[in-house]
């Protein structure tokens, strides 16, 4: 299978804060949007898309569990992102 991506950073908006991951051997795409304007729209959608990366990579090959999986590593990012904007305003 071919997998291409393109991100756009829209009209009014000064830089693209868009993170995205792709593992086409697990059939895993993650995008984040950085919520172009709020502060650290960049810093979050990164620590989202890596957070879930990196925990669903710890887990078995997606299947069954994914949704819980998923869940769970939505979870972790959330709470990392919080953590930094909470010690970093950005």
């Amino acid at each position: 299978m071919n997998v291409g991506f393109r991100t756009d950073r829209g009209i009014d908006k000064k830089s693209n804060e868009d993170s995205l991951h792709v593992d086409t051997e697990r059939g895993l795409y993650i995008v984040a949007d950085g919520m172009g304007g709020h502060n650290g729209g960049e810093i979050a959608s990164h620590i989202a898309v890596q957070q879930i990366a990196s925990c669903l990579a710890q887990g078995p090959d997606l299947g069954e569990e994914t949704s819980k999986m998923l869940e769970q590593a939505v979870a972790r990012a959330n709470k990392a992102i919080y953590v930094m904007a909470a010690s970093d305003p950005w």
